[in-house]
């Protein structure tokens, strides 16, 4: 596998993928990570995002079809491209790489049935940020319990809860008055985890 792999460099806000498009390659993103973006009724949302270890293209590879989804970096990131004659080749002639194949479509999958349930739950605003703060420190590399470092902007926190820019702003603002979280740069600090996880579930705090 690695004899048909190239090694590429990627800028912040650099387009891996376009919806609409046939992916050329199979994507391995090893440092950095990219948001996965797609349009519905005229709006943009963002299902999820990607990080090192993960793939990108797969789907469209498998298919030999348009992408479903965009990938844009969220940050500088180093990937390892599988162009797709050469990807299909090697999965022709190694049947046992169907295994990781599909592990790999088992996990989008799930993330995909999971982004689907954050934007559609019926749950207030705040309780879906304060999910979605939860869950962004707990899959942080930073992750120390009580701060997660991310690369997202208040624009695209609201497209993947489901809510506008200004509530996002809202939002932060008010958790930070009720010491709940705070954002510093990007830097989420979260003093009470405890009081997060009750208002995400739907409890007072």
């Amino acid at each position: 596998m690695c004899s048909i792999g190239v090694a590429l460099r990627y800028s912040k806000r650099a387009t891996l993928l376009r919806e609409g498009e046939r992916a050329e390659s199979v994507m391995l993103l090893r440092t950095g990570s990219a948001k996965i973006g797609m349009s519905a009724d005229g709006r943009s949302i963002i299902p999820s995002i990607v990080r090192a270890g993960e793939v990108l293209g797969l789907h469209s590879v498998l298919r030999d079809g348009p992408s479903l989804t965009s990938a844009e970096t969220t940050e500088s990131c180093e990937a390892v491209a599988y162009p797709r004659i050469e990807f299909l080749k090697f999965m022709a002639e190694h049947v046992e790489a169907w295994l990781v194949v599909a592990q790999q479509l088992a996990r989008s999958y799930e993330a995909a049935c999971g982004a689907l349930r954050q934007i559609c739950s019926a749950r207030s605003a705040p309780e879906k940020l304060a999910a979605f703060l939860l869950q962004w420190a707990a899959q942080s590399r930073d992750c120390r319990g009580v701060n997660a470092t991310w690369k997202l902007t208040r624009v695209e926190i609201g497209q993947m809860i489901g809510v506008s820019r200004e509530t996002v702003i809202r939002m932060l603002g008010e958790f930070k008055d009720r010491g709940l979280a705070t954002v510093e740069g990007s830097t989420v600090l979260i003093p009470d985890g405890l009081a997060l996880m009750q208002l995400a579930s739907g409890r007072e705090v």
